[in-house]
């Protein structure tokens, strides 16, 4: 008889607890790490901050010498998670070189 509680104890806490880690296993079920191999930050958006000079050189253009002033855009790009949609970190990024022509 003894034996008998001691096993009806056992078995009720063996069902608490299969419950429990059941229920804690679904509420994490859409939760997302950002690590897995299957999730990763994408940039969707993306804002010129501004435009850049890099300096000015001499150049020929027609057999003529002018100066020849070199920029670029600087861009700020925002991310987020492929998975979940959370926002990741922002980054910096900068355009092609471009040249202007002083007439």
């Amino acid at each position: 008889m003894k034996h008998l509680k001691s096993a009806k104890k056992f078995l009720a806490l063996f069902v608490v607890a299969t419950v429990l880690t059941g229920t804690m296993l679904v509420a994490n079920a859409g939760s997302c790490s950002h690590g897995e191999e299957e999730s990763k930050f994408e940039t969707y958006r993306t804002v010129t901050i501004g435009c850049i000079s890099t300096g000015t050189h001499q150049c020929y253009v027609g057999g003529v010498s002018t100066s020849c002033e070199t920029y670029c855009y600087k861009f700020l790009n925002y991310t987020k998670c492929t998975m979940c949609g959370a926002e990741g970190d922002s980054y910096y990024s900068y355009g092609p070189t471009m040249h202007q022509y002083n007439h």
